[in-house]
Formats: C-alpha cells, structure tokens, sequence
C-alpha cells in the first residue's frame, strides 16, 4: 500500500493547481472504498494529511454525497417515467421502527427531564435560600408589593379583621 494512493505521482506532475484538503479527502475516499477498505480517519490523514477536525467534517460530507448519489439512483430506478420529487433524506433512510425508537427515546427524555424538574423544584420549595440571588430578589419585590396593599384590602391579611368579618356573616 502506497502513501500516494490518493495522488499518485503522475496525477500530482500535471496538476497545475494544488488541490484543497477537501477535494484530497474526496479523492482519496473515493479510493480507499474502490478498494474495499474501510474509511477511517487515520486512513485518510496517513494519505492526505490534515487535522481530525477537518477530516471528520469531509469524510461526513463525502458519505453524504455518496448516500444522496445513492437514493438518487434509487429514485429513478422506482420511478423510470415520473418526474424525480427530492424527498428529506431523514424521511427516504429511516423505517418506521425507527421512527417509533426515536419517539420512544424522546418520550423517556421528555419524562425524564420533566419528573426531575419537578422534584428540583420540590427542594427548592422547601430549601428557598439554595434560589438563584436574582430569582431571591423577584420573590421579595413581589412579598413587598403584597404587604403594599391599599388599607382596605389589608383587612384580608389581619387575622382580627378576618375572624369579625366570619363572625358577623353567622
């Protein structure tokens, strides 16, 4: 196996232009699945060089070309004398267990994410100085403006008030 499999010597001779990571990754992609090996990061960069970041991205980029190539020609081998509708590719890959495991996965972390949201908040109830400063200073602004109240409403907070007002309903 040569370290020039991707560009080889004569194609590199007459390239006028140096060819982007991106088209190199490409190529060699090309040519490593030609060959019936595996594409893999490391694969690729021993041929081509560049970082894993970059080589992630295209290599994920080629498979999608590839994959969109392939449905392509899958569409036009069912549907020889109707015209081509693109179709998401999410919908033209995934089968309906599929789809039903993601609902599922997504059901359980809705649940989850909401049971415990509710017992976080039960601490909080009963823990109210582990609050946020911010949300500490809201709940007071609004326990002023309670006690604010115009004198006639306060009647409503004086026990003695409250218990003449029952009294006299009887």
């Amino acid at each position: 196996m040569s370290d020039q499999i991707c560009t080889p010597e004569s194609e590199t001779a007459t390239v006028q232009e140096e060819k982007t990571l991106k088209e190199k990754v490409f190529e060699c992609c090309d040519n490593i699945q030609s060959q019936g090996e595996k594409i893999t990061r490391a694969a690729v960069r021993e041929r081509t060089g560049g970082s894993d970041r970059d080589l992630s991205k295209y290599i994920n980029e080629w498979r999608e070309s590839k994959a969109l190539v392939v449905q392509g020609e899958e569409a036009i081998a069912q549907t020889p004398d109707e015209e081509i509708k693109p179709t998401p590719a999410s919908t033209a890959t995934i089968s309906h267990a599929d789809i039903q495991q993601i609902k599922s996965n997504a059901a359980q972390r809705v649940k989850a994410l909401r049971i415990a949201e509710i017992q976080v908040a039960r601490a909080y109830q009963e823990n109210p100085d582990l609050l946020p400063p911010e949300i500490l200073e809201e709940i007071a602004q609004a326990e002023m403006a309670a006690i604010a109240t115009p004198l006639n409403h306060r009647n409503y907070y004086d026990p003695n008030a409250l218990a003449q007002m029952v009294i006299a309903s009887l």
